[in-house]
């Protein structure tokens, strides 16, 4: 028997009560402290594991969650939820939505993972990377003529199918039309790029009609504008 202190505790005792006092409050401490201090948290680990289960579109809804809840000020975990969300979008087909948020995660911080699959799924346009390089063109071509004709829209939006159709064609003859002119394959990503933006497409102007609310806009026909190069 050993005493301690006036106090008759044997040596299995002793080691018992030190490491009880010593080291419960922290293990407490560890299993609580993400239910409590840090909600954010519970939703990124429930993510992980429905993305682990192949569930990635629940697993979406946990790390939107997680990204909400998160602070702005904890840059580096916020950054890697963006990660794994930009992984679970790029599962499930968006892969456009996946390299934004990578785009995101890279200026919160510079990590290998998100640096590597920028090089591998985005391109030079910062877009999704196609498999053929004339499609990454055409797209890129697409998106700043089809930003041009909505930003003349008070609704900034294709109103119907049939308007998205319209629109689609005549920024695809102008494509077609751009690539009979110039050798876009002997042309660097600068060069593309310049002669995409100094392109001129002519848009149909969508005319509010007399006694119609202004975000029903009906087209009027005849009325054309050019847009600067």
């Amino acid at each position: 028997m050993w005493e301690f202190r006036g106090s008759n505790l044997c040596k299995a005792e002793f080691i018992f009560h030190f490491f009880a006092i010593m080291y419960l409050p922290f293990l407490f401490y560890r299993s609580n402290f993400i239910l409590i201090m840090v909600p954010w948290m519970v939703y990124y680990k429930q993510g992980l594991r429905r993305l682990a289960r192949h569930k990635p579109h629940l697993a979406l809804k946990a790390f939107h969650a997680a990204v909400s809840a998160c602070p702005v000020k904890k840059g580096t975990q916020l950054a890697r939820i963006l990660y794994y969300t930009g992984v679970t979008l790029k599962k499930i087909g968006a892969n456009d939505g996946a390299v934004r948020i990578w785009s995101v995660a890279r200026k919160l911080r510079k990590s290998p993972p998100v640096l590597h699959y920028m090089r591998w799924f985005c391109n030079e346009y910062g877009m999704a990377r196609q498999n053929f390089i004339d499609t990454d063109d055409w797209r890129a071509f697409y998106s700043i003529h089809l930003k041009r004709y909505l930003e003349m829209k008070e609704s900034r939006c294709l109103g119907t199918p049939a308007e998205g159709d319209m629109i689609r064609d005549l920024i695809y003859d102008a494509w077609a039309t751009l690539k009979t002119s110039i050798c876009l394959e002997e042309m660097v990503f600068e060069e593309k790029l310049l002669a995409f933006q100094n392109a001129w497409i002519v848009f149909p102007v969508f005319q509010p009609a007399e006694g119609v609310r202004t975000e029903n806009r009906q087209p009027s026909p005849g009325t054309m504008i050019r847009l600067p190069g």
